[in-house]
């Protein structure tokens, strides 16, 4: 079985469940702009991000910020992960017969910026 996933796959998926959804996370190259299908599926149906629905993306990329709706998301701490991953290498190339280290968590971050609703219970 062949499986072929593209930027564009969720599309028709967002467009249904566009109706019946007021949160949805996703990764953020699926959330924002021409190459992002959602946030343009949610304007051609008259949404409007958030008042009539919240997004929340992943890996806060660069123009996350810059949006009609700057994009709330949660960021990978990367500057940490790559020097982590070279000490990890430094370490087995240098101490070969140790086991390598696992389980090491880098926890992320919420970037809160205007693509959520403040609900007020």
């Amino acid at each position: 079985m062949r499986l072929t996933i593209s930027t564009n796959a969720g599309e028709p998926i967002f467009r249904q469940i566009v109706g019946q959804v007021s949160r949805m996370a996703h990764r953020g190259q699926m959330a924002v702009g021409e190459e992002m299908p959602s946030v343009r599926a949610l304007a051609e149906e008259h949404r409007r991000i958030p008042d009539d629905i919240s997004i929340i993306a992943f890996d806060d990329q660069p123009y996350a910020a810059f949006l009609a709706a700057p994009m709330t998301t949660v960021a990978q701490p990367c500057s940490e992960m790559g020097e982590v991953a070279v000490k990890l290498l430094f370490d087995q190339i240098q101490s070969p017969e140790r086991e390598p280290t696992g389980g090491i968590l880098l926890p992320p971050s919420l970037i809160v910026r205007r693509s959520v609703k403040k609900i007020t219970c």
